[in-house]
């Protein structure tokens, strides 16, 4: 994987794999993916992409909010993904976080 010059990147472990994520320390942005499998011969069955911004940057998740991210996404990746936004506050982020499902 390969990010903007200046982007930290680092990884995370966790007890469902190894997410990559990478950071611009000059806009406090970050991304970061996760790929979980089922096995090591095929592809990722699930895909957790994570958006971080500033603290304040995001205007509130409201359902109608969740529901346009939610949207947004699956009109650039098909009828044949589910995708699921949730929202969180990690100081000094918040993040949104897509589970991109095939069906």
């Amino acid at each position: 994987m390969v990010y903007p010059d200046g982007w930290k990147s680092q990884r995370a472990y966790h007890d469902t794999g190894t997410s990559i994520a990478a950071f611009d320390p000059n806009t406090g942005m970050g991304l970061s993916i996760q790929p979980l499998y089922d096995n090591e011969d095929k592809p990722p069955t699930v895909l957790i992409v994570g958006s971080y911004y500033p603290l304040g940057f995001l205007p509130a998740f409201t359902d109608d909010f969740k529901k346009g991210v939610e949207k947004e996404a699956a009109a650039d990746l098909g009828p044949i993904y589910t995708i699921s936004a949730t929202y969180a506050k990690i100081a000094p982020f918040e993040v949104i976080e897509l589970t991109i499902t095939k069906k």
